[in-house]
């Protein structure tokens, strides 16, 4: 279970919504915005190439991740390089990656 981290950042006031996303959600959520990466590899190659240093790492790190034959969940792999979802109130979902592009599902 991962829990939203803005659920009580002010004290009495309810953050967001969905305070609670179970593992194979997450995982579906994580591999789909992974899957519509690799489908896009040219546009995130010529993005990568002017990144700036501190960054490079992370493209690095999802770079090798989605030029995988097959990509398999595992949460430690995400953690190196998802920076967080966001699930809006209608049903969005924003996957945002560390090293700084932003998928839509």
């Amino acid at each position: 279970m991962w829990q939203c981290n803005n659920r009580y950042r002010i004290k009495g006031v309810e953050g967001c919504y969905s305070s609670h996303l179970d593992e194979d959600t997450l995982e579906k959520i994580f591999l789909k915005a992974l899957e519509l990466l690799s489908e896009n590899l040219d546009l995130l190659d010529s993005k990568w190439e002017n990144i700036i240093q501190e960054s490079r790492h992370y493209s690095m790190v999802l770079s090798d991740l989605i030029r995988q034959n097959k990509i398999d969940y595992k949460s430690t792999e995400m953690c190196r390089v998802l920076d967080h979802i966001t699930i809006g109130l209608d049903g969005e979902i924003t996957v945002l990656f560390l090293e700084g592009t932003e998928v839509d599902l």
